[in-house]
Parts: structure tokens; C-alpha cells; sequence
């Protein structure tokens, strides 16, 4: 195998659909897909004094992708202002975010072949 194959291949990312939180909008109209966290990252999550706060450290690095634009349409929000303005400020939201990420097991996403 390919060293690149083997990077692509070893990396999972998850794409998390989270429309039922917002008013008007189904669960498939909005989505965040996060990457794999590295090594370094888990273990700096597990020294943070409180996982909600290790959490909040971890998302923005993690986020690859999202659907989320300014008032203009055109914009892409930055990873870290979706996170602090909008997934840190809903209990529900940010609570659901965690148990996505903390149940994602990559021997159980790369045996479904993603």
C-alpha cells in the first residue's frame, strides 16, 4: 500500500447533522464534519481540567467542514466562531456534539469502508 493511501485511509472524518436543533430547519439541512483527532489531541484532551472545556478546545481544530454562512450567503464562518457563538451557547447542541465524538470508535467507522 501507497504511504498516501495509507494516511487517507487510516483518517476518518464524520459528518454530524445537527438541522433538528434549529427552528424550521430538518436534521440533513445543516452538518459539521470533524476529523479524526490526532494522538496529541486526545491526550490533551484527557489533561484538561473539565471535558466540556477539553471539548471546547478540541472542536475547532477538528471541524473540516461546515455549512454555516455569514448574513451575506457567501461567507463560510470561521470553525472557532461556529463553536463559540453558536455550538458553546446551546446546552443541547453542545452536549449532542460530544456524544457524537465520543462514541466514534475508528475501527467501527473503517469497517463500514469510509
Amino acid at each position: 500500500m501507497r504511504f498516501s493511501e495509507a494516511v487517507k485511509k487510516g483518517l476518518f472524518q464524520e459528518k454530524i447533522f445537527i438541522g433538528q436543533f434549529f427552528e424550521g430547519a430538518k436534521e440533513e439541512d445543516l452538518f459539521i464534519v470533524v476529523r479524526e483527532p490526532t494522538a496529541l489531541e486526545v491526550l490533551q484532551l484527557s489533561k484538561n481540567e473539565t471535558r466540556i472545556e477539553g471539548y471546547k478546545k478540541l472542536l475547532p481544530e477538528i471541524i473540516i467542514e461546515h455549512n454555516f454562512t455569514e448574513d451575506d450567503d457567501k461567507t463560510f464562518i470561521d470553525d472557532e466562531r461556529l463553536v463559540n457563538d453558536l455550538l458553546y451557547k446551546s446546552g443541547a447542541l453542545f452536549l449532542f456534539m460530544i456524544s457524537k465524538l465520543s462514541v466514534i470508535h475508528p475501527l467501527t467507522v473503517r469497517s463500514k469502508g469510509k
